[in-house]
């Protein structure tokens, strides 16, 4: 287009101004304005922590252009972007795993500020401990007195068992494991045993045994015996005359009821009793002559253990 214009021009050219014609034709051209690209935002939500196996997770991000947003990540020995737009993440490692997204732009969109977000990769927690259980084959009765014996159990878990005597008035557990128990008081024994676990088991289930333990026969010792005589001097049966009754008590003898004592007693003129009590009387017949006689006690209990005493009395004419 062609246009005339009028008024007082100049140029300047090579520093110097020249005064021009008051009036000027020439040709204006439109010049085409320039473009000025939309700004954008990428929304990136937070990853969740992961633990390593997982194998790959999916990153999700949204342009505010509605443009595909990229993904990279910052740290390779800890995980990979991959795969379309890099949204695939693979864990490789444990450690911290950052993930940049980001959108280029287009001729209408200027380039996104990058978003960057990072979580933690830990290893798995190890599985829960496995189950175990205990084999305790029941315990015979017992005599107190016999002595002290070792149990025995076992555990599924192949780990060991440990015992304990929940009834010390009776028995008590010791040694190796409390595997020893011993034998206290009559009643009834009982153990528990038990195994704690570890790493890979839980604690077993506890399995109790209980036991009666009675008193049995006694463990008889030698006895101690010992005697008094009354009167220790006296006359024999005269018939029309009575001798002297005398009294011979062995009640301080030293010996065990229970090992079924047997008490035999001699008066010295070939006359005895045997199996009597602890105590008994004698009077010497007509005919004894005078003198000084032995009086024997003999205590005799089971395991033919025995014990002898002498006392000697005197008979006048």
């Amino acid at each position: 287009m062609w246009v005339s214009v009028r008024g007082k021009f100049n140029l300047v050219m090579g520093g110097a101004t020249l005064d021009m014609s008051s009036t000027a034709t020439g040709r204006i051209a439109q010049v085409p304005g320039v473009a000025v690209a939309a700004t954008q935002t990428i929304t990136f939500p937070l990853i969740a922590d992961q633990v390593l196996g997982v194998g790959s997770i999916r990153a999700i991000a949204t342009a505010s252009s509605g443009l595909p947003v990229s993904f990279t990540s910052t740290t390779p020995t800890v995980c990979e972007a991959s795969g379309s737009m890099g949204a695939t993440i693979l864990i490789d490692a444990v450690g911290t795993c950052s993930i940049t997204a980001f959108q280029d732009g287009n001729g209408s969109w200027a380039a996104a500020q990058p978003v960057s977000q990072s979580f933690r990769v830990a290893n798995p927690a190890p599985p829960p401990p496995g189950g175990q259980s205990i084999t305790f084959a029941p315990l015979p009765d017992r005599i107190l007195g016999s002595g002290s014996f070792t149990v025995a159990a076992t555990a599924t878990s192949g780990l060991p068992v440990t015992f304990t005597a929940t009834t010390p008035t009776v028995c008590t557990s010791s040694g190796a494991n409390g595997s020893l128990i011993a034998l206290v008081g009559v009643g009834v024994c009982t153990v528990e045993a038990d195994q704690a676990g570890d790493a890979t088991y839980a604690a077993a289930t506890p399995v109790s045994r209980s036991f009666a333990v009675n008193s049995g026969p006694p463990i008889c010792v030698k006895p101690i015996a010992a005697f008094t005589a009354t009167p220790t001097i006296g006359v024999a049966d005269h018939g029309n005359t009575a001798g002297t009754l005398f009294t011979f008590d062995g009640s301080a003898t030293t010996v065990q009821q229970a090992c079924h004592p047997v008490w035999s007693w001699s008066f010295g003129v070939g006359k005895g009793t045997t199996n009597t009590p602890n105590s008994t009387t004698f009077t010497y017949p007509s005919g004894t002559k005078a003198g000084s006689y032995d009086v024997t006690l003999v205590v005799t209990v089971d395991g033919n253990l025995s014990s002898t005493v002498v006392h000697p009395v005197l008979i006048g004419p």
